[in-house]
């Protein structure tokens, strides 16, 4: 999309979904978007979901994600539906190359 996102598209078996990814100056991810169905009821419709990334530590030489809150963006305001601490990371590794 510009310098600090990107949106990806993923067609499987005629559904479509799509994330856009947010980054700051040393492209680290700030938060993720998607628009996903809260509930599955004949009335449903797509809400705004954001992924905020809370944490973030470097493991083998990667910054990742250590901490997240998924909420859904409700007419009334967020919905903080989802929190995660990542304790522990483990990459494949061959010959040093992650996989």
């Amino acid at each position: 999309m510009d310098a600090h996102s990107a949106t990806a598209t993923m067609n499987f078996e005629g559904l479509k979904g799509s994330v856009t990814y947010f980054f700051n100056e040393q492209n680290e991810l700030l938060k993720v978007e998607a628009w996903r169905y809260k509930d599955s009821g004949e009335d449903a419709r797509p809400l705004l979901c954001v992924g905020t990334v809370k944490k973030q530590r470097k493991v083998g030489g990667l910054t990742v994600p250590v901490k997240m809150e998924i909420s859904w963006m409700l007419e009334e305001g967020p919905f903080t539906w989802y929190r995660f601490d990542v304790h522990d990371i483990r990459f494949n590794s061959i010959n040093g190359q992650f996989s």
